[in-house]
């Protein structure tokens, strides 16, 4: 087993506006539960009953109608259906004019597992990602993604009735724009259950962003959506949104990614930090203005600055001024107790 926990980037403060998102989505995810519970039968022998009716053993199998099976209200109550297909982005209900399902859809999932995993996957990659976009850039580009994973779903099967849910496309983008700007600079703090072979102990690894992202990430997302194009299956997955929602991300970064980089130093520790405070910035910046300005040079015949001048060569500068057109020497002469630059006629 292994499982990603974080990766090894340095921050100052919390991600809130991630952990906003977070919160959200758990809020919706417990409501979808209740909704589930209080839909299934109070007796439990009922649902065995139920089951015997069924035409297969599959209870999500598309080719057949379940809809009108007495067994499919036992695991799928129609509260709970109808709040997905409502607020869950329906590519044929979207086509005609259900906009608002683009946003909506990022907050709901299947079960549990759905949003545990999408909840996980969203914490490794968000705090640094929201460190070095900030706040309101992240959140906009988080949601952005989803949008853009939603129309790419919504483009390759457009005549769908089957509502996609999950943060998946949102989370993808996030994971593009990890991508982008620290695929070449950080590592993937991992944990690895190997059974036996570890003890049944969970053994800590890291794998540099960039490999980890590329060969857990981009490759499987390739081959499923071209299993996808090929067999018309999905599999239950919106393969397409997850690839429309990282693109989105990547390119978004691409926008801030100096921005973002401009963030990056070594702090004391020789570890990379992101400086998600802006608390190095000032300090630089205060050291900078303490900092004794440096004499300009001006030619020592006519006072005109030999900035506008033209070099002749290691340490002479021609006065730019048409007038004078002197030669100055400008080099460190001695002046005790201090040095300062000066210019010496020639």
């Amino acid at each position: 087993m292994l499982i990603p926990v974080g990766d090894d980037l340095q921050k100052r403060s919390l991600p809130f506006v991630g952990l906003m998102l977070i919160g959200a989505n758990l809020l919706v995810g417990l409501y979808e539960h209740r909704l589930w519970r209080d839909g299934q039968p109070k007796r439990p022998n009922r649902v065995l009953e139920m089951m015997e009716t069924w035409k297969t053993d599959d209870p999500w199998d598309d080719q057949f109608d379940l809809s009108s099976d007495p067994g499919y209200a036992a695991f799928v109550p129609a509260e709970f259906m109808d709040f997905v297909t409502r607020w869950g982005l329906v590519p044929r209900d979207f086509v005609n004019g259900r906009f608002e399902c683009l946003l909506t859809h990022q907050f709901l999932h299947g079960d549990f597992w759905h949003l545990l995993g999408n909840l996980l996957t969203l914490w490794v990659f968000l705090s640094s990602i929201e460190a070095g976009l900030g706040g309101p850039r992240f959140a906009l580009m988080y949601l952005l993604s989803g949008v853009a994973g939603g129309l790419a779903h919504v483009f390759v099967m457009p005549h769908d009735a089957t509502p996609m849910i999950g943060a998946s496309g949102a989370i993808s983008g996030v994971i593009g724009a990890y991508f982008v700007a620290f695929g070449a600079l950080a590592k993937i703090k991992m944990l690895w259950n190997g059974g036996f072979v570890t003890g049944w102990k969970f053994v800590p690894f890291s794998v540099p962003a960039g490999v980890y992202v590329f060969f857990w990430m981009i490759i499987p997302q390739m081959f499923a959506a071209e299993s996808a194009l090929a067999t018309g299956e999905h599999q239950g997955v919106a393969w397409f949104a997850h690839g429309g929602g990282f693109a989105c991300g990547a390119l978004f970064m691409l926008c801030c990614r100096e921005d973002v980089l401009n963030k990056l130093h070594v702090n004391k520790e020789g570890q990379m930090e992101i400086d998600d405070t802006g608390a190095l910035a000032a300090k630089a910046a205060a050291a900078e203005a303490e900092a004794e300005p440096v004499p300009e040079a001006v030619c020592a015949y006519c006072r005109t600055p030999l900035a506008a001048g033209r070099e002749m060569g290691t340490d002479l500068v021609k006065c730019g001024n048409p007038t004078c057109g002197s030669l100055n020497f400008v080099g460190v002469v001695p002046d005790p107790p201090k040095r300062k630059r000066s210019a010496v006629g020639v």
